[in-house]
């Protein structure tokens, strides 16, 4: 009995091992079979390589490549062809819906006909399978240009924004973007590290995405999975734009995390970016608002015959809060013309942007009403600069300060972000913010936590 059961052991181990191996022996197969078509100079053999023996574009190729006499044309400019190296890339992410498909490279050497006789080229050749497990190239190869660039294949589309590569303790991947510009997007961190700084840039482009689940490291135990990343400090570069749901979920070790102003979106439809991250202690989010409030911003002079000046007015955006006061300090009463747009304190001037549209503000004398300056201001809607999800650091136990290096709560999409924060969180902003996100629906939940920045 126990060598019956030991049988069905191997037979299973063995198909198993098989079946898993079965694409990537394709894979070589497919090349070592070309190399040794082209080497001893057989037309169909190479023909193999590309097409089925019953497709069109078989014997389309055998004629391409034939002369009228029916000399073959396709070897003239070959002498040889040399595997320097062939590996295997790891699988892509592709939708489940789909078969997952594999791809490979291989480093080539050929000698070529020159007019100064035989010369060494060096060039790359790319496959990938698809649903049939079926091996091809992604484009034909060219062995025989003088031009170096030309020789080999390219990647195509596919193989290129599909697979997932290597550079140090990273996994990303490569996105082709003719509009924009390519990218990489970081697929997983794989070493154990305690201080993790994500590059820059990889094979040239810059790093734009933390892709899902990227730094979530676990062991599987009892079909349980336990959390085992050793992080505790992660420098995201500027380069960074996204960072998506899951990204760092469940890095129970980490304590420090600063968001550079380049991020515009934190999570997406799920979140939980930094969910479970039980040991951060300190969040900063940084927000570019310099075209907003730089020191570009301009104050717009009053008009008035009877010599009073306002101070402090410009163009808001809604949310904004200013001072205004009168340049000698004459005792003014302030009243505004389109108190929907804004509002201001009678006694105080200070002035808080509610919706837009344009507004003018009044400056009455105290002493004589009938001595006056005004203010036109414009207040144009809050560009939203960065969208996070609202539930980006739920379950941060730990958290003690979050700092927002932004002036305007508007800026962070506050019609559907409401960080859920604890009571012991103290939450820093701007010097002259806080009664921003004090008067604000999303933060003034938390008006008794909000400080000042030095």
């Amino acid at each position: 009995m126990k060598k019956i059961l030991l049988l069905l052991f191997v037979m299973v181990f063995t198909l198993a091992f098989s079946s898993g191996c079965s694409e990537e022996v394709g894979a070589k197969d497919l090349w070592d079979a070309y190399v040794e078509a082209i080497n001893n100079k057989d037309l169909d053999g190479v023909a193999r390589a590309f097409y089925s023996t019953s497709s069109t574009a078989y014997p389309r190729f055998i004629s391409e490549n034939t002369d009228e006499e029916g000399n073959t044309t396709y070897f003239d400019g070959i002498v040889s062809l040399k595997t320097d190296s062939f590996e295997y890339s790891l699988q892509s992410d592709v939708t489940t819906n789909k078969k997952w498909e594999k791809y490979a490279s291989a480093h080539i050497k050929a000698t070529l006909v020159t007019d100064d006789g035989p010369e060494a080229k060096e060039f790359d050749v790319y496959f990938l399978s698809g649903e049939e497990d079926a091996w091809n190239f992604t484009a034909p190869v060219n062995i025989t240009s003088y031009e170096e660039e030309e020789l080999g294949n390219k990647p195509n589309d596919t193989w290129i924004q599909r697979v997932i590569r290597i550079y140090g303790d990273f996994k990303y991947k490569y996105v082709y973007d003719v509009a924009n510009g390519d990218y990489v997007t970081i697929v997983q961190y794989t070493g154990n590290d305690k201080n993790v700084e994500i590059p820059t840039e990889i094979d040239g482009v810059p790093v734009k995405v933390i892709k899902s689940y990227a730094f979530y490291k676990y062991i599987r135990f009892l079909n349980i999975s336990i959390a085992t990343s050793n992080v505790q400090k992660v420098t995201i570069p500027y380069t960074i734009e996204t960072i998506e749901d899951y990204a760092f979920y469940q890095c129970k070790k980490l304590q420090t995390v600063i968001i550079p102003n380049s991020v515009k979106t934190i999570g997406g439809n799920t979140g939980l970016s930094f969910a479970s991250c039980r040991s951060l202690k300190t969040i900063t989010i940084n927000v570019d608002d310099s075209e907003m409030y730089g020191d570009s911003q301009e104050t717009i002079a009053s008009t008035s015959t009877d010599d009073i000046e306002i101070l402090g007015a410009r163009n808001m955006y809604v949310g904004d809060i200013i001072q205004l006061s009168e340049a000698s300090g004459k005792l003014i009463y302030w009243t505004v013309n389109n108190p929907d747009v804004v509002s201001v304190d009678r006694d105080k001037g200070i002035v808080t942007a509610i919706k837009n549209g344009s507004a003018t503000i009044t400056a009455s004398l105290a002493a004589d009403p009938t001595k006056k300056a005004t203010v036109k201001i414009t207040i144009s809607a809050c560009p939203v600069l960065l969208v996070a999800s609202s539930n980006s650091f739920d379950r941060c136990s730990g958290l003690e300060k979050l700092i927002l290096n932004v002036v305007n709560p508007n800026c962070i999409n506050t019609s559907v972000t409401k960080f859920r924060l604890s009571t012991k969180v103290m939450i820093y902003v701007p010097k002259g913010s806080a009664e921003m996100y004090k008067n604000n629906s999303v933060w003034s939940t938390y008006a008794e936590q909000i400080y000042e920045l030095d």
